[in-house]
């Protein structure tokens, strides 16, 4: 089972896949609920740990697809200043840090790309 997250401006969408693709669970949060006084990347752990804790099996990995320019890293390197304090953040690190997972992070022409 995989868990994804799609990031925007203003949510995160979320999604548990089993690995042959069907949605098993989905749940958007709100990214400005209190206008981003917390950072967007402290609403996605907490989202991503809460969904895994509903999960029917084990979690393989994480997937994201994000707004901006992501590095090869899964560093956020350019975010057009659409979420404050979003530019330099180390996604797929702090996930993976977190979860002690595989994670790959993308912008969204990337991950549309990929299917």
């Amino acid at each position: 089972m995989i868990l994804c997250a799609d990031i925007r401006e203003d949510m995160i969408r979320l999604g548990l896949f089993s690995s042959d693709g069907h949605v098993l669970s989905r749940r958007d949060v709100r990214t400005a609920f209190d206008r981003y006084r917390t950072p967007v990347q402290n609403t996605l752990m907490e989202a991503c740990r809460s969904l895994m804790k509903e999960a029917p099996g084990e979690v393989k990995g994480i997937g994201i697809s994000t707004l901006g320019c992501v590095d090869f890293s899964g560093t956020v390197t350019d975010a057009r200043d659409r979420i404050p304090g979003y530019n330099g953040i180390p996604l797929a690190g702090l996930l993976e840090k977190a979860f002690h997972l595989p994670v790959c992070a993308l912008n969204h022409a990337q991950a549309v790309a990929l299917g």
